[in-house]
């Protein structure tokens, strides 16, 4: 029993790991949240909208890097910085009749929540690396 409890609080406290940022009352679309170094936080992005993290007033954002650049389109302005998905355009080629040659298709990937997964990396001029 003792370790059922144990078990159950250590799952608990990975769950409060991700921090679901607060929706503005004007605006459900917009959210605010207070860094934490030890929170992790989950920006929503959709096809057709930009999201913006806003860095603290004395931060500049010096470099972005990002597992799959061809996915996102990021823009830094200062210290903000703006989120954007965007298709994948990607070339198929197959044969149905090796006779004929080979056919390409074009083949466009919309982002979409299951399979757009990737990590970004901020560096800003206060020498502070935020893996977003």
């Amino acid at each position: 029993m003792k370790k059922l409890i144990l078990v159950s609080f250590l799952m608990c406290s990975f769950l409060n790991a991700l921090e679901l940022p607060q929706t503005s009352k004007y605006d459900k679309k917009i959210t605010y949240a207070v860094f934490n170094a030890h929170q992790v936080f989950r920006i929503a992005s959709a096809n057709g909208y930009v999201s913006v993290v806003e860095f603290s007033k004395d931060e500049r954002i010096i470099n972005t890097a990002t597992g799959f650049s061809q996915g996102w389109e990021l823009t830094d302005k200062g210290n903000l910085l703006f989120i954007k998905p965007k298709a994948y355009t990607t070339k198929y080629i197959h044969s149905e009749n090796p006779e004929e040659g080979n056919a390409i298709s074009e083949i466009i990937v919309d982002p979409n929540p299951a399979e757009w997964k990737t990590n970004l990396i901020v560096t800003t001029n206060l020498n502070c690396m935020y893996l977003i």
